[in-house]
């Protein structure tokens, strides 16, 4: 397991750095945006105006509430993963992936929690390790996420995802429960339902 995320942390950190070339040479924040041609802030911060990743769920999948809250669980670290590696400068003068480092501390009984609801539910339709099943889920989610980062250029994600990695930062155990409920209504028509 930690091969694997170190590989992927690596992919993110080299296409951080092309991202970033990029963007200095092209004269804005990836995509072509300048800062005065941004998108407004989304109006709810823990929600923002971001293309979702396709989920790499098998095939004839279907998900119960406890296995959405779960992928949304996963979803929301892959994102400050995302955000720790890319916006390194964009969030002001914090360390914005030792801030990233200190949310999987400090929830990671969730992540624990979450990863082993959606390796069971995939060994359920590809058998096999739930361990193994959730380390290639979790590396596609995270190649999902880099790409749509980089289809929605790294400037403009990092400008509509810093309030919700600023407030997901500081989340404690009950408020992390209350975004992954709210997460289960907003994006529940995402997931095909058992």
């Amino acid at each position: 397991m930690s091969r694997v995320l170190s590989f992927v942390l690596a992919l993110f950190a080299l296409a951080a750095c092309q991202t970033e070339s990029a963007s200095v040479a092209g004269g804005g924040g990836g995509g072509g945006a300048t800062p005065a041609a941004r998108p407004a802030a989304a109006a709810d911060p823990l929600f923002p105006d971001l293309p979702r990743a396709v989920s790499p769920r098998p095939s004839g999948a279907c998900y119960n509430e406890s296995e959405i809250r779960a992928e949304e669980m996963v979803r929301l670290r892959t994102q400050m993963m995302l955000a720790g590696l890319t916006c390194r400068g964009s969030f002001g003068a914090q360390d914005v992936f030792a801030v990233y480092q200190t949310f999987i501390v400090a929830q990671q009984a969730s992540i624990r929690d979450a990863q082993n609801t959606i390796g069971r539910m995939l060994s359920r339709y590809q058998g096999g390790s739930p361990g193994r099943l959730y380390d290639t889920f979790q590396t596609q989610m995270a190649n999902n996420e880099q790409r749509q980062l980089l289809n929605h250029g790294a400037g403009n994600f990092c400008f509509q995802f810093e309030n919700k990695f600023n407030r997901a930062a500081q989340f404690s155990p009950t408020e992390l429960n209350s975004y992954l409920d709210r997460a289960v209504q907003q994006y529940q028509s995402d997931y095909p339902s058992c």
